[in-house]
């Protein structure tokens, strides 16, 4: 019975053990001491939405750096890279209870001809150069 309890704890220790924890500090700086914005979440209205319609992008982030501008983005699926649909210059928009700054942008679903999922988001962009994105996925019907 002793050796289950042994096995059991080794197992239990080493998986422990390997466990890599995350680096928050080397994912948000750079070794100038320049630091990347931070999006503590990315939230949608809607998922499944028609041409036209508008989709509430909610995004609460928080720089160290100065924040130079928030742009709202898209990319359809199987497209490489995301296109700026807005760019909004940076507003100081603190929100107390969740202590992250908080802009709502609205996106308008672009005309499709058949279903269509894209990614919507957000990139915010230091005065630094850096820059964060978040994106959630929706589905586009005719």
């Amino acid at each position: 019975m002793k050796n289950i309890y042994l096995i059991l704890f080794a197992i239990a220790f080493l998986s422990v053990s390997c466990h890599d924890e995350p680096d928050w500090l080397g994912d948000n700086t750079t070794t100038e001491g320049r630091h990347f914005p931070v999006i503590s979440t990315l939230e949608v209205d809607q998922t499944f939405v028609s041409s036209g319609d508008v989709v509430e992008v909610d995004v609460r982030f928080w720089s160290i750096d100065p924040i130079m501008e928030t742009q709202l983005i898209e990319k359809a699926d199987g497209a490489s890279d995301f296109s700026i649909v807005q760019t909004v210059p940076y507003s100081f928009n603190f929100n107390e209870e969740t202590q992250n700054e908080q802009l709502i942008l609205n996106y308008t679903a672009p005309a499709v001809s058949d279903t269509t999922v894209y990614e919507i988001g957000a990139r915010i962009v230091n005065e630094n150069g850096l820059e964060r994105v978040s994106s959630e996925t929706i589905t586009i019907i005719p």
